[in-house]
């Protein structure tokens, strides 16, 4: 497929959640775009974090998609399904930025060896354990390197109602770390997008581990079952939880907030191995366009090296780049933050983000349940069977 010139000037829509209100590094892209680009002007309209699933379904059933956005990858499944993206892979053949990508991104981000390239993206990360060096020190403790581990630090770090061992997310997007945890203990849950069997008895005793960090041993903060991310970085912060599972972006914060004070290690190793959940930035173009060619041309040359630089370098949201070229530069190398995230990078697994189901399973099935059993309100045992239900049917 030849790509045309853009005939005559067009203008384009780009939808974009933002953790940075106003993000100068955000916003100063999309300026240099529209001075460099002078047949394509990007109307970019900054979507709240909590609802852009939402509108972005509205507006596509409504046949007013915008031309492209990003698309978090655990929507990508529910995305394809629904027949809302254009497949990228003759734009993608075309494009001298591909043969700069790390090795194996794109076998992440498509749903088989045979199967289109629906995104393309500029940034990547994955998840780690943050914790408080002063707090491990005294206790004389070393960061854990299994879950076994984590569970004796966080009992001997826990000093309710001041200080608790772990910090938890019962909320949205803690599917993450319940999943790397559940993986290393064996549970089938990973990038494919076909049957997998989550309500074994080895999966409903390990999910009962991960329950009683909160419901038996106490470990956690009482308010774990609905925190999320600015509660975990208050948290540590404020020594409330000793210990908590995020990603790479949160480094900055917390060596602005703590210095020294904070480190990071990897997510623990189970008797499965060690698995840990990598997350690629990600932007797409909507099937309903008008402007395909210039919704590549801009989503392309977001993820080319000089803009990816700026993004993943961003002061307040730091991110490691999935360009070889900048990947080799010693600052990955040297910072202590980075280097953990790439020291993990032989155990980084991806989500079945193509999986038709996944999207409403984290949006909602995922921390609806997961609080439940909480609460004690349904067992281990029916909380993988409703997981089991909602992928394939049957248990």
């Amino acid at each position: 497929m030849q790509i045309p010139n853009i005939g005559k000037p067009v203008e384009i829509s780009f939808w974009r959640h933002s953790d940075i209100k106003d993000d100068p590094v955000l916003l100063g892209l999309m300026e240099k775009f529209n001075r460099t680009h002078h047949d394509i002007k990007v109307n970019y309209r900054e979507v709240p974090w909590d609802q852009e699933h939402d509108l972005l379904l509205e507006a596509a059933a409504e046949g007013r998609p915008p031309d492209c956005s990003d698309v978090v990858e655990y929507w990508i499944g529910e995305w394809v399904e629904k027949d809302l993206l254009e497949p990228l892979d003759d734009y993608i053949n075309q494009w001298h930025g591909s043969d700069d990508l790390i090795d194996g991104y794109w076998d992440w981000v498509r749903g088989g060896p045979d199967q289109p390239r629906y995104i393309v993206g500029g940034g990547m990360g994955c998840d780690v354990i943050y914790y408080r060096v002063d707090l491990l020190e005294k206790a004389n403790l070393n960061p854990p390197n299994t879950y076994e581990d984590l569970l004796e630090a966080a009992k001997k770090l826990t000093r309710p109602p001041n200080c608790y061992g772990m910090g938890m997310r019962g909320s949205r997007i803690g599917h993450r770390f319940w999943g790397d945890f559940m993986r290393s203990q064996g549970l089938d849950f990973g990038g494919s997008p076909g049957n997998f069997t989550l309500n074994t008895a080895d999966a409903v005793e390990a999910n009962q581990w991960y329950i009683d960090l909160y419901a038996t041993h106490r470990v956690t903060p009482p308010s774990a079952i609905t925190d999320s991310f600015p509660q975990h970085l208050q948290q540590l912060i404020n020594g409330e939880a000793a210990m908590i599972m995020h990603t790479t972006h949160l480094a900055s914060l917390l060596d602005e907030a703590l210095g020294q004070r904070v480190a990071a290690c990897r997510m623990p190793a189970g008797p499965n191995g060690r698995y840990i959940t990598f997350y690629p930035q990600n932007y797409a173009i909507y099937r309903g366009s008008r402007n395909k060619e210039a919704a590549w041309v801009f989503i392309s040359w977001l993820a080319e090296k000089e803009q990816v630089e700026a993004w993943c370098r961003n002061p307040q949201r730091p991110l490691l780049p999935n360009v070889k070229s900048l990947l080799s530069d010693s600052l990955y190398s040297n910072d202590r933050f980075y280097k953990v995230s790439l020291d993990s990078m032989k155990d980084w697994t991806s989500d079945p983000w193509f999986h038709p189901q996944f999207g409403p399973f984290v949006e909602r099935l995922w921390p609806q349940t997961f609080q439940r059993a909480l609460r004690g309100d349904i067992s281990s045992q029916e909380m993988m069977n409703i997981f089991q239900d909602h992928f394939t049917g049957s248990h």
